[in-house]
């Protein structure tokens, strides 16, 4: 295993939490511009900013706390990770179906959602996110070098494209890798962050069109005779995905240095609800995704809301917010209860 050695120890650093509350708004203002209007969006530049930094902002971060389960027995890592991020899907997907049912039959409502769709596709983050720990941590029982264990994990990644795994398996990467060096990270900060920000930027301004959801994979390959998406701009979605992270991770720290936004990171109440994400994240699926998706079209209800650029950069963001209070504000109280707590937010059992 080469993931077993002691790692340089950190002091808390809250600027984590509030980067996780940030890029759960962008998640909660991306599905709105996509759910909560009739018009096209995908090669809209705001949109376009947003899917391309704030799931793979997530996974960095996920990526860069996991290496307390890294050498954890077999058994017990499957138990807490399944615990933590599969059964709050299975839960929710219940619960979701019976929505979904709710709305279908007493409310006349016809949502096209298969059940393969609501138990597979639906909270494919979190999913995403267990297959990504896996895949490290079985590569870290097999290998005995990091350059073995980098390759090796990358390739397992990119044979299925399901869940986004390919993309998203570089930032979790990425995560660990800047994890094990932070050190070198925090004495470069300046020089690193100004770099990736440029990369970034230069990247998200040349590319046309949105950037491909999608990586490239084995099974389609062998599939399709092909390879797709492009090898260049697949290249160029994981470049933009890996420099945004580390340019916004690395913002983070240049301003925690501060002690006037070192005190605001850990006192502000934006921050503590960077502590309820995994919560949000399902229940934003329910209500914004499912029930608001359906009913809430503010393009159609004429006079300046008919304008897509007020939505998107005056309503969507309004709406976005109070979502993320309102979501947080019920995982709270789900996670107060023990058994819910368990259940629905797949939170360890007090002994």
């Amino acid at each position: 295993m080469i993931l077993q050695t002691e790692t340089q120890r950190l002091g808390r650093m809250p600027f984590f939490d509030f980067l996780k509350m940030f890029a759960m708004f962008m998640v909660l203002w991306g599905h709105a511009i996509q759910h909560l209007q009739t018009g096209e969006v995908w090669n809209e530049p705001m949109h376009k900013v947003i899917y391309s930094f704030h799931l793979p902002l997530f996974m960095m971060i996920a990526g860069f706390f996991s290496l307390s389960s890294m050498n954890l027995p077999l058994a017990d890592f499957v138990k807490k990770k399944g615990v933590q991020l599969l059964l709050p899907c299975l839960t929710w997907g219940i619960i979701l179906y019976g929505v979904i049912a709710f709305m279908d039959e007493l409310l006349g409502v016809r949502i096209s959602y298969s059940p393969f769709f609501v138990f597979f596709q639906h909270f494919w983050f979190l999913k995403s996110l267990f297959v990504c720990y896996l895949i490290a941590y079985l590569g870290n029982r097999i290998c005995h070098s990091m350059v073995c264990w980098i390759l090796l994990t990358l390739v397992v990644a990119h044979i299925s494209t399901t869940h986004q795994i390919p993309i998203m398996y570089f930032c979790f990467l990425g995560g660990i890798l800047l994890r094990l060096y932070f050190h070198k990270f925090e004495s470069n900060c300046k020089a690193i962050t100004s770099l990736s920000g440029l990369i970034f930027i230069f990247l998200l301004i040349t590319t046309k069109g949105d950037l491909p959801l999608k990586g490239i994979n084995a099974v389609d390959i062998i599939k399709n005779h092909s390879i797709t998406p492009p090898i260049l701009a697949y290249l160029n979605k994981t470049i933009v995905s890996l420099s945004s992270s580390i340019f916004i991770i690395g913002l983070a720290l240049l301003l925690s240095r501060n002690s006037k936004y070192a005190d605001f990171f850990a006192k502000s109440k934006l921050t503590m609800i960077g502590k309820y994400t995994l919560g949000i994240y399902i229940l934003q699926s329910i209500i914004l995704e499912t029930v608001m998706a359906e009913y809430i079209k503010v393009d159609q209800w004429g006079g300046i809301f008919s304008s897509l650029i007020f939505d998107i950069y005056i309503v969507f963001p309004l709406i976005s917010f109070v979502v993320l209070l309102l979501c947080t504000e019920l995982t709270r109280l789900i996670a107060h209860n023990q058994f819910l707590g368990f259940w629905l937010l797949g939170n360890a059992k007090k002994k």
